[in-house]
């Protein structure tokens, strides 16, 4: 991205706080089908800031806390193998076609008020959150869909596997800050 990237001494440890709901239905062995809800809640998450230092035209991108952040969304996954030994010849006699997908939801918000957090720019004093953050706006790097798609060929008596992924992110924040045209 041709960014400088500024470590920040003055950030707080985040504090996770999870919850999480699971159904599993075991179809048959090797097959499965998985629903989770789940909330997270995460006080003074890290954020990355973009901004332009005095005396210089190139973005560069700092780090701050955030006051802090709720996540909840669901994941559905399932698994299937499907045996190739009847499609005749020896060769396909321990083959199967490994079959996985699973997809996310998450919504993320930001929660952000007058709170002091550390600036992103080093050396500069302290700097309302709101300033930095959009009360209700996403966590940067969240997407709020995610899905996964696993086709593998595998070889059960000589426990190998050839697999190929395909995987999707939508939209999703880099970083806060200036917009730079």
């Amino acid at each position: 991205s041709s960014r400088q990237f500024l470590g920040n001494p003055l950030l707080i440890d985040s504090q996770l706080y999870n919850a999480e709901a699971r159904v599993e239905w075991f179809i048959a062995r090797d097959q499965r089908l998985t629903a989770a809800g789940f909330f997270k809640k995460i006080d003074n998450p890290i954020e990355a800031v973009a901004f332009v230092a005095a005396g210089s035209t190139s973005l560069q991108t700092g780090f701050s806390n955030a006051p802090s952040a709720k996540l909840w969304g669901g994941e559905i996954e399932a698994q299937k193998h499907i045996p190739l030994d009847t499609l005749g010849g020896g060769f396909f006699d321990t083959k199967r076609l490994v079959l996985i997908a699973n997809y996310t939801y998450t919504k993320s918000e930001v929660e952000a008020g007058n709170e002091l957090v550390p600036s992103p720019i080093l050396g500069a004093a302290p700097v309302q959150a709101s300033l930095l953050f959009n009360d209700g706006g996403p966590l940067v790097g969240q997407s709020d869909h995610l899905a996964n798609f696993q086709i593998g060929f595998e070889d059960t008596a000589s426990l190998s596997q050839l697999t190929v992924l395909f995987n999707y992110a939508s939209e999703r924040v880099t970083n806060r800050g200036p917009v730079v045209e």
